[in-house]
């Protein structure tokens, strides 16, 4: 999760797209250069992607390609094999066909200069088209990035909670638009704050998990991307894998979906965007079931109604009920212990060596008055760290047979703790 500084899955690519013609490698004077750059790049973003071309769970938890990679290419680019052959990519589809038949005896090590790239730029809040001119400029890329030159990411480990957040940002045109992830977390990785977030646009289609949830699209139909582009969706996989490779679509309206609004199933023609917000507006106010956890970590919200503030057991279930984190204020503790551990997160830091990597350590605490915390590795070795230090730097072995890294944060008093996990490195 990386970045200068949506939330569906991508299933299976389809074999028609894997084999299209648009993709092939032919044998041409080259006008490719070996680029170490280029050979980081693509095997960095293999590792988010299955043998088969699905997500990795765990590596995609903005379920988009610049927020969880860092960046996108803009089609189509040129690549050249170890083996002296060149394929020139089309579009993201046939990007993801050159990752998954890589292997140790072919591989992508060269690219043609230039080329551009598509980041997000913390400093404008807004998507921007980079041109890359030559391999000191690609590796400077990658250095902002965090990825080393092992193809090495360093990551943001949030919780699987769903309490989404929207926040607001640009297209390299300069229009306006929202986008949701999955949780705060997820939202802070990607460099947003407190600040940053606002109300969930339901007429970006692209704007949070709403429609598994709330009705079955009917296929065919046609989308519009940001650059104008009309795509026809043809079937589940090609409309998830739109969705990945696009922070923005319109629809080309009528659609036709099955709705399941108000516990009654039919099948509904929506005409225009206010028609399909609408739609959403309703599924989200029949949803009851919001899938929150039950884990403890207490938010309240003061009501516009009374004044009086309500405290709910966790961020997920103040949503559920309509509000969002704008609607947050500090909860009244006064009457007990209601000691906090929350936006728990682990960064994968750098391989110390073929056996051993770094973690930095970072929470929130409150309503708790002591000075000190506990952290357990693995459910077996407990370790005592100053509050005042973190974020802290902590130097952990890999153990070749657990794929898992995992600690919790404790108080002393086990008056509140908190767990995280996460995928520990290659490095080898």
């Amino acid at each position: 999760m990386n970045h200068i500084k949506l939330s569906f899955i991508v299933l299976i690519f389809s074999v028609f797209i894997f084999s299209s013609c648009k993709d092939e490698s032919i044998n041409v004077p080259k006008n490719t250069v070996e680029s170490t750059a280029a050979q980081s790049s693509i095997k960095a973003l293999k590792s988010h992607f299955n043998q088969d071309g699905t997500l990795r769970d765990g590596e995609n938890p903005a379920n988009n390609i610049i927020f969880d990679f860092c960046f996108d290419f803009v089609y189509p680019i040129t690549l050249s094999y170890n083996t002296g052959s060149e394929v020139t990519i089309q579009d993201f589809n046939g990007l993801i066909a050159v990752l998954i038949n890589m292997s140790d005896d072919l591989y992508i090590n060269g690219i043609a200069f230039p080329f551009q790239v598509e980041v997000f730029n913390d400093a404008t809040n807004s998507f921007e088209v980079v041109s890359i001119q030559n391999e000191e400029s690609f590796m400077d890329l990658l250095e902002n990035c965090s990825i080393d030159d092992d193809g090495n990411e360093e990551d943001c480990v949030c919780t699987e909670e769903y309490a989404p957040v929207c926040v607001q940002v640009m297209d390299s045109s300069g229009e306006s638009f929202t986008i949701g992830f999955p949780n705060m977390c997820v939202a802070e990785c990607e460099g947003f704050t407190q600040d940053d977030v606002v109300d969930c646009d339901y007429s970006n289609p692209a704007d949070g998990d709403y429609f598994d949830d709330c009705f079955d699209m009917i296929y065919p139909f046609s989308v519009v991307n940001a650059d104008g582009e009309t795509i026809q969706i043809n079937d589940e996989d090609d409309f998830e894998a739109v969705i990945y490779a696009n922070y923005y679509f319109d629809f080309v309206y009528p659609i036709t979906v099955d709705s399941e609004v108000n516990g009654e199933e039919g099948t509904i023609v929506v005409n225009n965007e206010e028609e399909l917000a609408t739609l959403l507006m309703q599924c989200d106010d029949e949803d009851d079931d919001c899938n929150c956890t039950d884990v403890y970590e207490p938010v309240c919200v003061l009501n516009p109604e009374n004044g009086e503030t309500i405290t709910f057991d966790n961020e997920c279930e103040a949503i559920c009920e309509g509000f969002t984190p704008n609607n947050f204020v500090d909860c009244n503790t006064s009457g007990g212990n209601n000691c906090d551990i929350s936006n728990l997160s682990v960064f994968i830091g750098d391989c110390i060596s073929t056996t051993a990597y770094s973690i930095s350590l970072d929470f929130d605490i409150s309503n708790y008055d002591g000075d000190t915390f506990n952290v357990t590795f693995d459910g077996t070795t407990t370790y005592s760290y100053a509050i005042v230090d973190l974020p802290i730097t902590i130097d952990l072995d890999i153990n070749p047979n657990n794929a898992t890294g995992w600690l919790l944060v404790s108080t002393p008093d086990n008056t509140c703790e908190e767990d995280i996990n996460w995928n520990v490195p290659n490095c080898e």
